[in-house]
């Protein structure tokens, strides 16, 4: 708890550095998802609706085609969600490293990795989508290491591949604690959802969690805490 606080200090000292900036950023980011919302709550009711004109009691060809359609609308909404939530962690992640950067420079200079970021988020859905249906534990690990590997290619510009395999070195060297972190933090940020929900500020504590979440990672890879001396020290092998 004690090295949740110190990284919790230091999230708040990159966010007031930085506050205008990271607030237009989180709304433009709630924005976007506010305006994908209805499509994906018409496309959910278009198939439920498709579904409950089917006779259910036979296998029908209808029924399997309603069925494919569905899986593949589920799965290309999922790529799609996890695309646009993950290149604004991908800016917000290259944006830690300027000062007094430009909002609307810093994602017209970084749209141009959109493609990258979709590539990443493809590779994601299906390796996290796998890993949880057939093992479960693998597939929570491996959001672990996806979840590292995004800031790392935002920062380093490396390839995928080298990405999440530096990803799994840097989580792997302090695996328990890191995951502990993040699933402290996470927590937090629950039971914040659960209050908010109850006098209407949900879109509030989601960009907190989104802020919180990506600060956290990206310390633990490049600023990691000495709990010791209270100071950050870069890793070596993150350089």
């Amino acid at each position: 708890m004690k090295l949740l606080k110190l990284y919790t200090q230091k999230i708040f000292d990159i966010f007031k550095a930085n506050w205008k900036n990271f607030l237009i950023m989180g709304a433009i980011y709630l924005l976007i998802f506010a305006a994908f919302s209805p499509l994906s709550v018409n496309f959910d009711n278009q198939l439920t609706h498709q579904l409950e004109l089917l006779d259910n009691t036979k296998i029908s060809m209808n029924l399997i085609r309603w069925l494919m359609i569905g899986i593949i609308g589920i799965f290309v909404t999922s790529v799609i969600v996890t695309s646009i939530h993950n290149f604004f962690i991908f800016v917000l992640s290259k944006s830690f490293s300027i000062n007094n950067f430009n909002i609307l420079n810093v994602l017209k200079q970084n749209f141009k990795s959109f493609w990258k970021v979709a590539l990443f988020s493809l590779i994601e859905v299906l390796i996290i989508t796998f890993g949880i249906i057939f093992f479960i534990v693998p597939g929570i690990y491996c959001l672990f290491i996806f979840s590292f590997a995004l800031p790392i290619m935002a920062n380093e510009n490396l390839s995928i591949v080298s990405s999440i395999k530096k990803a799994q070195r840097i989580l792997n060297q302090n695996l328990w604690k890191n995951i502990g972190l993040i699933l402290l933090l996470k927590l937090i940020v629950l039971l914040g959802l659960i209050v908010a929900s109850l006098i209407k500020i949900n879109g509030l504590i989601t960009l907190i969690d989104w802020f919180a979440t990506t600060t956290l990672i990206y310390l633990i890879i490049y600023e990691p805490i000495n709990i010791e001396n209270n100071k950050p020290a870069l890793k070596t092998e993150n350089e």
